[in-house]
């Protein structure tokens, strides 16, 4: 298969072109056709107005993130924490470390396997966490004003379906 070249500069950029594809309508070039591109802005424009009101708790978006999955997943690593907000095992680590220095999170060692440590959010973290998240819930509540209830739902319920077709592909298909 033929390498198309960057016709501009006379540059092989190597990517493989298919000469019997039929070409693309020119109004799947819009981003309003571009499922990526309109989640990615709706995620940037959500994640700013949010990082706004958490700016006003000194918490940044992966913190605030740390907190809520204590929340819901108290005495996990940091490593597992990591995993759930995307973050790597150091990352996650530094994070753990910040936020037990400002003694919102404490940790203590796993009994059963004692490299691990255990995180938990203090009674600070909680506090922490419940104004932050009553601010951010009135963020996003501004941003799905205008839709109905149903739209609201039907919206959640898509980003679930495409949150997990995407994990099941970055896992191979499992």
């Amino acid at each position: 298969m033929p390498k198309r070249a960057d016709t501009a500069a006379g540059i092989d950029v190597g990517v493989p072109v298919d000469e019997d594809a039929v070409p693309m309508p020119e109004a799947d070039l819009e981003f309003s056709t571009c499922l990526t591109f309109l989640v990615r802005q709706a995620w940037l424009n959500l994640r700013n107005a949010v990082a706004r009101e958490l700016a006003q708790y000194d918490l940044s978006i992966s913190e605030y993130a740390a907190l809520l999955t204590l929340a819901n997943r108290s005495g996990i690593s940091a490593a597992d924490l990591g995993q759930v907000i995307s973050m790597t095992r150091q990352s996650a680590q530094e994070l753990c470390n910040g936020l037990e220095a400002r003694e919102l999170v404490s940790r203590r060692v796993n009994p059963r396997d004692r490299r691990l440590y255990e995180t938990e959010l203090t009674d600070a973290g909680w506090q922490l966490l419940r104004a932050a998240t009553a601010a951010v819930r009135a963020t996003e509540q501004s941003f799905e004003a205008p839709l109905t209830r149903s739209q609201r739902n039907g919206a959640r319920a898509w980003l679930d379906v495409i949150g997990d077709a995407a994990n099941c592909t970055l896992r191979g298909g499992q």
